[in-house]
């Protein structure tokens, strides 16, 4: 009876080291997955942000400026949430590094992200009056990149 006694203690004692090592493991790994996650849904989030506050840019006469700060938003949400630094490479480079990029994600998108690209530069550098128009929709674009890239729930809004 004593050494079932002496038993079921060791075994008990077992049980809790095992929970006291196990339990700060877990809670450590968790803490560190859900950071990485947290950063890119900040990321999502922020780039949407961004994004609605250059609706105030929206006038034919501010195409160069809209055109740029809308680039320039796509261009970080990028470097975030793909690890691909896209904010200072020319588009036709950024463009090329999408094909030999790993990621299949981004590279589904190469054809709507080089036509936004080009729309961009159009307005930044040959100075292309965009209509109200044509700015909503390359609004729209940028919007809808990041709500299709992204690895959460984001819902697309009006």
């Amino acid at each position: 009876m004593n050494l079932l006694r002496a038993n079921a203690a060791s075994i008990l004692i077992c049980c809790i080291s095992v929970v006291a090592l196990v339990v700060p493991l877990y809670l450590w790994w968790r803490a560190v997955r859900l950071r990485g996650r947290s950063d890119l849904v900040l990321a999502d989030r922020v780039a949407l942000a961004r994004l609605d506050e250059t609706r105030q840019l929206m006038q034919p006469e501010d195409a160069r400026e809209f055109s740029m700060a809308i680039a320039e938003i796509l261009r970080s949400y990028i470097d975030v949430r793909f690890k691909l630094f896209a904010a200072h490479q020319p588009a036709d480079e950024f463009l090329h590094n999408l094909l030999i990029a790993p990621n299949g994600m981004l590279g589904n998108h190469r054809a709507s992200l080089a036509d936004f690209l080009r729309r961009c530069d159009l307005a930044r550098f040959e100075h292309w009056l965009l209509s109200p128009e044509e700015m909503d929709a390359l609004l729209a674009s940028a919007r809808n990149f990041v709500f299709e890239t992204s690895q959460f729930e984001l819902r697309a809004q009006p």
